[in-house]
């Protein structure tokens, strides 16, 4: 329960978890602003902070923070007394991206890659920086209209950079495994997959470049926009159509961390989303990259009612599927978007009350407000490819996300068998053996993968799935795995088979030494 202190008790409270700043205070100048984190589980608490204008700057289930002065700070009338630490630059960042850096690796990334790899840009920002998207598919100057869409976008807001480097890593991921791994594989061959890295430029480079005093980052959310009254900046995330500015969950003053802009779609950055989506009636799926608090969230976000009038209870249904189905292979915690606060006019909620997109948001790592925004550097690795599995597994859902509970059209993995070689016939080092397989399915097989000893070897595709191995001297296990368009999956039964070196000298059976010595 919220209770009230007295400003003094405050005030001196304030001096007392200040006080190792007042020491250090006299070798360089003090902090401007704070982090302040009032621990509460009450999403109502949380909405009703929101509502006192605070800056804000991240929440998760437990907690929300806010940026504040010291003059704020002085003012407050809330128990138990918040978490207070000095706003300051992040530590080892020179292994993010900036703007430069990104276009130089996805143009590089799309030369390399032409058979399976578009960069274009989807529009300019407010600074007149392009909004690169990259398209991955097998056939990516054509339209197929059997293929499903899937979108996923990056670095809305501005100080989110963690999120660029997940888009880049699964960028990386599908280009450099397409023909080595039969999941990747069938996943380019059977879906349209776009990917915005940064949605947001000008608010990433401004929050980059700005860093010069260490006493007073800016630490930015918004985008760039002029706002011709001394402020600047929308929350592009409050800026969609849908329930825009409906219900305390966004602000109309212009300084405000979450200003939901003049209008809807008021942004070039939004227009961006909302002119994709109508231009691909085919998308299924996306995915709103965020930071942080290591979360996976479903509409609504305007509302705490579980099945409001706007949703269909299927989709509900397939919304917490798809949210767990995630969860499980990352870590994070499924929820619904309401439940860390209020939100009004984002995209997800647009993205599926106006055009019927299963529309999530990732929180990724941290979990928690420290280090916030601002891991270092050194995490990048092993947070992006944490989530690697949760990512393949939402792009297979893209054709039919009804599987998640499944109701999917398609609800049959494919069989497959290993029908040459036997394992009963002479195989040497260095021959080439032909492997054929027996797949059966009821829509048909797309992709066949081979593994020896469980590492992919080869990948073939539909019509023809033969392949022609080479093994090394001795004993190995080969198996098979087949896909189909929806992307089941079914492993072979393993065949063991052993390869002979003919120019191997062999090693005497020490059954057999006391007859050679006789």
């Amino acid at each position: 329960m919220i209770l009230r202190m007295s400003k003094s008790f405050i005030f001196f409270l304030l001096l007392g978890l200040l006080a190792p700043l007042a020491i250090s205070s006299a070798q360089g100048p003090e902090p401007n602003r704070f982090l302040v984190t009032f621990r509460t589980q009450d999403p109502i608490e949380r909405t009703a902070l929101m509502t006192r204008g605070y800056a804000l700057w991240g929440a998760t289930l437990n907690d929300i923070t806010f940026i504040m002065t010291s003059e704020e700070i002085r003012a407050l009338d809330y128990s138990p007394p918040p978490r207070i630490q000095p706003l300051a630059p992040p530590p080892d960042f020179s292994g993010y991206h900036d703007y430069a850096e990104m276009t130089s690796e996805l143009k590089a990334l799309a030369a390399e890659n032409p058979q399976i790899a578009r960069l274009q840009s989807l529009g300019r920002s407010h600074e007149g920086r392009e909004i690169w998207a990259m398209r991955i598919t097998d056939r990516p100057d054509e339209n197929e209209p059997d293929e499903k869409t899937i979108l996923i976008f990056a670095n809305m807001h501005a100080r989110e950079h963690l999120t660029l480097e997940q888009a880049l890593y699964l960028i990386r991921d599908l280009l450099e495994n397409y023909g080595v791994e039969g999941e990747v594989t069938n996943l380019v061959n059977q879906r349209d997959i776009w990917i915005i890295p940064n949605l947001n430029p000008d608010g990433t480079e401004y929050d980059i470049r700005s860093w010069e005093n260490p006493m007073d980052p800016p630490m930015w959310r918004k985008n760039r926009r002029n706002n011709m009254n001394g402020t600047w900046g929308v929350d592009l995330n409050r800026n969609f159509s849908y329930k825009w500015g409906c219900c305390g969950g966004s602000e109309s003053y212009s300084g405000g961390e979450t200003y939901r802009g003049p209008a809807p779609f008021s942004e070039p950055e939004t227009q961006v989303i909302r002119n994709f989506a109508n231009q691909h009636p085919d998308l299924t799926i996306s995915f709103s990259l965020h930071t942080f608090g290591e979360l996976i969230l479903y509409p609504y976000g305007y509302t705490r009612d579980d099945l409001p009038p706007d949703m269909d209870p299927t989709d509900l249904a397939i919304f917490k599927a798809m949210s767990d189905g995630l969860s499980q292979r990352n870590g994070y915690q499924a929820e619904q978007a309401s439940s860390l606060y209020i939100v009004d006019g984002d995209s997800d909620d647009w993205l599926y009350a106006e055009r019927g997109v299963y529309a999530l948001t990732w929180e990724l790592y941290p979990p928690t407000f420290d280090p916030g925004f601002y891991p270092p550097d050194d995490v990048i690795p092993a947070e992006t490819a944490r989530n690697r599995d949760a990512l393949r597994y939402g792009i297979a859902l893209a054709d039919d996300p009804a599987k998640s509970i499944g109701a999917g059209a398609d609800m049959i993995p494919p069989q497959i068998t290993i029908l040459s070689p036997t394992g009963n016939e002479p195989l040497f080092v260095h021959a080439p053996i032909t492997v054929t397989v027996a797949v059966t399915d009821n829509v048909g097989p797309t992709t066949v993968e081979y593994l020896v000893d469980g590492e992919p070897v080869a990948v073939r595709v539909a019509p023809d799935f033969s392949a022609v191995l080479t093994l090394p001297a001795g004993t190995s296990e080969l198996t098979a795995r087949a896909f189909d368009a929806a992307h089941w999956q079914t492993l072979s039964a393993p065949l063991l088979l052993t390869v002979i070196d003919p120019n191997s000298t062999p090693t005497p059976n020490r059954l057999y030494l006391p007859l050679l010595n006789r």
